[in-house]
């Protein structure tokens, strides 16, 4: 596929990929990290080099060395926050696209309630994906999937999901995990124990703090 700007890319691969999700749910929750000029991670990476600063807009050039593009964090947060409203201004009908930019969330999608979700000072997605689960569970949607490509998002689900639900011996509703393979995480959390669930917390490489709205 030859793809020429910015905007053929969303038209051509996100959004299709995005709408396709929804042959098979009713909602779909687009949950994407927040890069910060202050932050430790940010400082990081600019010590290692960045690249030249690129625009994302419907009718700029995409460029031939994505790799190149992405090691600008500028480049990136304009790139989550353009797919984010290119896949959020789709009408859907009666089905639900979200998508997160910055601390808010965009829906075309009138009749959901954004309040529990925003405003929101997570920076990194696989925390924030929680806050996402909690608020889909609380609407008893019947099954939430998961797809990540973080194992981070594995041990938080086992420290933040509340234990009345996590250890229930038969679900109303399921919990999965897409990673290559569909993993049910009410599953995994029996298979290896409640206690070393847990503990898993212990090897997670950031400082948590509680799941809340800021």
């Amino acid at each position: 596929m030859n793809l020429r700007t910015f905007g053929e890319y969303a038209k051509d691969i996100s959004v299709p990929y995005v709408t396709s999700e929804l042959e098979r749910s009713s909602r779909v929750d687009l949950v994407l990290d927040v890069y910060l000029k202050d932050s430790l991670k940010m400082t990081a990476r600019e010590n290692r080099g960045t690249e030249a600063r690129r625009r994302v807009l419907l009718n700029v050039k995409l460029s031939s060395y994505w790799k190149n593009v992405l090691r600008n964090d500028d480049n990136k947060d304009e790139l989550f926050q353009f797919l984010a409203n290119v896949s959020a201004s789709q009408d859907t009908g009666d089905r639900v696209i979200l998508s997160t930019i910055h601390k808010s969330v965009v829906s075309l999608n009138s009749v959901v309630k954004l309040d529990g979700l925003q405003p929101c000072s997570y920076k990194e997605a696989d925390t924030r994906i929680l806050l996402h689960v909690n608020d889909a569970i609380n609407y008893e949607y019947k099954d939430t999937i998961i797809r990540t490509v973080d194992t981070d998002v594995v041990v938080l689900l086992f420290w933040q999901l509340p234990i009345s639900r996590t250890w229930k011996t038969s679900e109303t509703s399921g919990l999965l995990l897409a990673q290559g393979q569909i993993s049910d995480i009410y599953q995994l959390a029996r298979c290896i124990g409640p206690d070393m669930a847990n503990r898993q917390i212990l090897f997670h490489k950031r400082t948590i703090r509680p799941l809340t709205l800021q």
